[in-house]
């Protein structure tokens, strides 16, 4: 899909009999358009989903968007102290268009390199899906970006257990 842009790295981890392997992908620039939601990690379940439900609601009026079953959730703005991060539910567009309609906003995310992890299963066990990931950026020695790309494509199966989409993280 991504061409030689993807490297892929013989990675795992063992934590809880869990395996995790990552690769290595390098992205431009993107604009994405989306329903935007400030939370905190211990609210973002509850936050995020009313989030894509009004995204859902509203996706097909995103003035150019590239409809490629390809969608976002961009998380930004994080303060570690709070633990508060803003939320976008959202999809990729060839170019901002002047006015959006309302409730939607628009985020420019910059070109990287990330580490990208695959979230398999429910969306329950995606927070023992981020712990694993933070272990993995401490083994690593890179230093995170600040803002992480959930990208949902059509192996997203609507939160059943054959569901699986990745988690960019931005490194340096």
């Amino acid at each position: 899909m991504f061409g030689d842009k993807i490297k892929m790295i013989k990675k795992f981890i063992i934590h809880n009999f869990t395996c995790m392997d990552y690769k290595q992908l390098n992205m431009p620039a993107m604009k994405i358009v989306g329903v935007g939601v400030d939370t905190s990690v211990q609210k973002a379940p509850q936050d995020c989903y009313p989030a894509w439900l009004t995204f859902m609601a509203l996706e097909k009026t995103v003035p150019n968007a590239l409809f490629n079953n390809k969608l976002y959730g961009i998380s930004v703005h994080y303060n570690n102290q709070a633990c508060t991060f803003h939320y976008v539910a959202g999809i990729e567009v060839r170019d901002f268009a002047k006015d959006l309609p309302k409730g939607l906003e628009k985020l420019e995310v910059p070109p990287a390199h990330y580490l990208v992890f695959t979230h398999k299963g429910k969306l329950d066990k995606l927070g023992q899906t981020y712990a694993l990931i933070m272990e993995e950026l401490a083994k690593t020695g890179k230093t995170q970006g600040d803002f992480w790309v959930e990208y949902y494509d059509e192996r997203w199966k609507n939160n059943s257990d054959n569901s699986e989409f990745d988690i960019w993280i931005p490194v340096v």
